[in-house]
């Protein structure tokens, strides 16, 4: 039997954890938040910054000074961004759920919240470099014949 001066043993079964011990400060996991929010905005900003360096001239493969080297490789999908920021919401993803398995709620919402809109933009950009690889020819449209009342090589409709 506890005393007055003594501290209550846990129950059976109990984990032996005091419950206000166990949750972390809602301060310091905002705080958290915000670090892995800045944290994602430079990977993302990083990676943008890469593959448009990686697109100017003289950089692609595929390509001479002059121009294209096949007309053709101007129609592919370039899947390398694709995949590279669907690996970084993937990432994002499993640092949210490991977060949130480790009670950090609000860093680990932002997490899932971040993974998403990374999720969506590059299916958004996938999607739109395929429509635009995919593209069918612009139709050729011949110049319509002028007619000139001295001759020439079109003749006057109706006369």
């Amino acid at each position: 039997m506890a005393s007055d001066s003594e501290p209550a043993r846990n129950p059976p079964g109990g984990k032996g954890r005091r419950p206000d011990r166990d949750r972390p400060s809602r301060w310091g996991d905002a705080a958290l938040a915000v670090l892995f929010l800045v944290t994602d905005a430079v990977v993302v900003a990083g990676t943008v910054v890469f593959f448009a360096f990686r697109s100017l001239p003289g950089v692609e493969k595929g390509r001479t000074a002059t121009g294209p080297a096949h007309p053709e490789s101007l129609r592919t999908v370039d899947w390398a961004p694709v995949i590279t920021f669907g690996v970084v919401a993937a990432v994002v993803l499993v640092t949210g759920v490991v977060l949130l398995r480790g009670r950090l709620v609000i860093t680990g919402t932002v997490q899932a919240v971040v993974a998403v809109l990374i999720a969506a933009g590059t299916v958004h950009g996938g999607a739109h470099s395929w429509r635009t690889a995919h593209l069918d020819p612009a139709p050729v449209i011949q110049p319509a014949c002028v007619c000139r009342s001295a001759g020439g090589g079109c003749d006057c409709p109706g006369g």
